[in-house]
């Protein structure tokens, strides 16, 4: 593994690409009582397109592209209110 990216994310959205280099990356949603953080990515499987999902609080995301492989494309969103922690390495 190389380097680790450690952030908080709130009110805000937070988008990461292929030139970021990132291959694994997790999402904890720290908001409390707030809504769910959502997360977005856009590949299309089977001709279904990909839509948000929503990580609840106190909830962990991780997502990893294996191999040698970077993460393309994924958007997480706090909204008004929330707060997520992240973590993400190269």
């Amino acid at each position: 593994m190389g380097l680790v990216f450690t952030g908080t994310v709130t009110n805000e959205t937070f988008a990461i690409d292929a030139k970021d280099g990132i291959q694994y990356i997790s999402i904890k949603n720290q908001s409390g009582s707030s809504g769910p953080i959502t997360v977005a990515g856009t590949l299309a499987i089977g001709g279904k397109t990909s839509s948000a999902i929503n990580v609840a609080s106190g909830d962990v995301l991780t997502v990893s592209a294996g191999g040698n492989t970077v993460i393309e494309s994924l958007t997480i969103v706090a909204a008004s209110g929330e707060t997520a922690d992240i973590i993400a390495a190269q």
